[in-house]
């Protein structure tokens, strides 16, 4: 699905011959392993960006997945917070 918009997505799976159908069941009814973005912006990235003076970097970083999940997990953090400052 597409990230905020769809409750559900679809899966294309693609099988060969070697995979036994035990196998497949098992992982189509498995949970799904959580999914972290590797978005690292780093100095030789934001110099290259800055180079193309028609690139907005700040909406590269607003629109990536990186920041879509830590602003999701900004309620978590301040509940875990203040949960530490409530024992403190």
């Amino acid at each position: 699905g597409r990230r905020g918009l769809d409750a559900q997505g679809m899966v294309v799976l693609l099988l060969n011959e070697e995979i036994e159908a035990e196998a497949l069941q098992a992982m189509m009814s498995a949970s799904p392993l959580p999914l972290e973005s590797a978005f690292r912006l780093r100095y030789n990235t934001l110099l290259k960006l800055y180079a193309l003076e028609s690139y907005d970097v700040e909406l590269l970083v607003r629109r990536s997945f990186y920041t879509y999940q830590r602003v999701g997990a900004l309620p978590e953090i301040a509940r875990r917070r203040a949960a530490l400052e409530a024992e403190a």
